[in-house]
């Protein structure tokens, strides 16, 4: 089983990697100048690495571990803000739903979606002489907005991720109507990732 580590690169960047083996000078001493771990969860990992320098509450591996799972803790479903938009043909149903951490995000991934279905559209119609902003202009969307991340992830999906996200279990039960690893992406707050519902 691969395990999370952060390697110290020559001028003190750290980087996050996984290694089936523990990281020895001959496999990763060329990459890196020291190595910390190996982690059990990747929350930790990440918390070492992007708050580990100079932190003196965060020296070790286990400091680490703690600290990532109590912020995960307090982090509430309750007070985390999500940013969602939908685009649909007139007259008919979304076809995509994109939710994030992050409102520009969200908006330009929207966009790109729509681009996508129109240029998708004309490639399909091109003989009735529409152009792709003629396809654009047929698109509706509901603007970005911000909702509760309870009120956009349905509670049959946090009532099954929930339990795994704040006990960092090492196994997760899938569910069909979204991975895990989009659940614990957005809880996590993390502004560069979107999700597809």
């Amino acid at each position: 089983m691969k395990r999370y580590y952060v390697g110290i690169g020559p001028e003190g960047k750290r980087k996050l990697f996984r290694s089936a083996s523990e990281p020895e000078v001959h496999t990763h001493g060329s990459i890196y100048s020291a190595v910390i771990g190996p982690f059990r969860t990747k929350r930790g990992a990440e918390f070492m690495r992007d708050h580990g320098a100079g932190d003196p509450h965060c020296q070790t591996v286990r400091d680490a571990e703690r600290i990532a799972k109590q912020i995960a803790t307090e982090n509430r479903i309750e007070d985390q803000t999500v940013y969602v938009a939908s685009a649909w043909w007139r007259e008919n149903d979304a076809f995509v739903t994109v939710v994030g951490n992050s409102a520009r995000l969200v908006e330009k991934t929207i966009f790109k979606a729509m681009r996508n279905a129109a240029i998708d559209a004309y490639n399909s119609d091109c003989e009735d002489g529409k152009r792709v902003r003629d396809y654009m202009d047929d698109i509706a969307w509901s603007g970005v907005n911000a909702f509760a991340f309870d009120a956009i992830v349905p509670e049959r999906i946090i009532r099954q991720y929930e339990e795994s996200y704040s006990t960092d279990a090492d196994t997760v039960t899938h569910h069909p109507d979204m991975d895990y690893s989009d659940y614990e992406m957005l809880r996590d707050g993390r502004k560069d990732i979107v999700v597809y519902l």
